[in-house]
């Protein structure tokens, strides 16, 4: 059900981590093992060179969702000119030269209830670039239900390319340039109905630049939130959960954050905030959150309301079903 990479540097006759002269420095691997909600994550440690089992990369809980399609590419050789009427020096960009170290990795989730009606039906695309020979993996963190025992954590996984509910997607072509800095991916998508009838076919495309060396800003984004309309006698507290990235590979990443009412000020400076509801005052908030990385630069925030009453009032109206 779950994606595994293994790594030879001598031509298949062992399977290890990056060796040390190549730049390893070990690296760290992790695999969700029981069933139920009764789920244990156990990582291992590895040293440089040293025997390592097959990576687990797409750590998938349970055998409902399999995996399907998994492609590979390495960065690309690059592209020499032969023939110029100018003189040529190569190369001309610092991205020109192929770097060995880096390549990317797609795979397709599928939903493995249906193999009993024929194959799995595709559901999803991710990705993730690798690094220092597939020491290091690319991440994102995700707020999600991770063993099923209803309490929701911040985990990381692979980015996706494709991830609506109501399309299907799979069969991804992908490449990059030499140096590692551009994804390129192409790949098919559409919908069905429940009768399989398939609908807005059609190919897509989509490239990812990385800003390996260069300054940039970083990204936020809002994971959660317990509410968004929340009364003093329907809560003890609002909940928040934002997700950073930092958009290069300068400094220690991302190093602050910022959660702020247009109405109360300053909330809290962690990455999950927990707030008494009392804190705020009857009103409509405007909540945003920011994330610092370790150069200063802070992010464009991200925000949402937030509307606070004194007493709320919520009817549910019964409903029926009729056979």
């Amino acid at each position: 059900y779950n994606l595994y990479v293994r790594r030879s540097f001598d031509g298949g006759v062992m399977w290890t981590t990056t060796p040390a002269d190549l730049g390893g420095s070990g690296t760290t691997t992790c695999e969700y093992y029981g069933h139920g909600s009764d789920v244990t994550e156990v990582c291992t440690d590895y040293g440089p060179g040293e025997f390592e089992q097959g990576r687990n990369v797409s750590e998938l809980v349970g055998n409902r969702i399999t995996i399907l399609d998994p492609r590979y590419s390495p960065t690309a050789d690059p592209i020499v000119p032969t023939i110029y009427t100018e003189p040529y020096e190569f190369p001309a960009y610092d991205d020109d030269v192929r770097d060995p170290s880096r390549f990317f990795i797609v795979y397709e989730t599928g939903d493995n209830t249906t193999v009993a009606e024929g194959e799995a039906t595709p559901l999803d695309l991710f990705y993730s670039r690798a690094s220092v020979y597939g020491d290091e993996y690319d991440y994102v963190e995700y707020y999600k239900d991770q063993d099923g025992d209803g309490q929701a954590e911040l985990v990381l996984e692979w980015d996706w390319l494709e991830n609506q509910a109501e399309i299907l997607s799979g069969e991804a072509s992908i490449g990059s340039n030499s140096g590692g800095t551009f994804f390129y991916a192409a790949w098919s998508q559409w919908q069905e109905d429940e009768e399989e009838v398939i609908s807005n076919s059609d190919a897509w495309y989509r490239r990812v630049m990385y800003l390996d060396d260069e300054d940039a800003v970083p990204s936020v984004s809002i994971l959660y939130t317990s509410h968004l309309f929340v009364g003093y006698n329907t809560a003890t507290e609002v909940t928040f959960v934002g997700s950073a990235r930092d958009n290069d590979h300068l400094g220690d990443g991302i190093v602050a954050y910022l959660w702020q009412s247009d109405i109360a000020g300053v909330l809290c400076t962690e990455q999950t905030c927990s707030i008494p509801v009392t804190m705020f005052t009857p009103g409509e908030h405007l909540i945003s959150f920011t994330a610092q990385d370790a150069e200063g630069n802070w992010a464009n925030e991200a925000s949402f309301m937030l509307f606070v009453a004194d007493t709320l009032w919520q009817q549910f109206l019964p409903t029926t079903v009729r056979n």
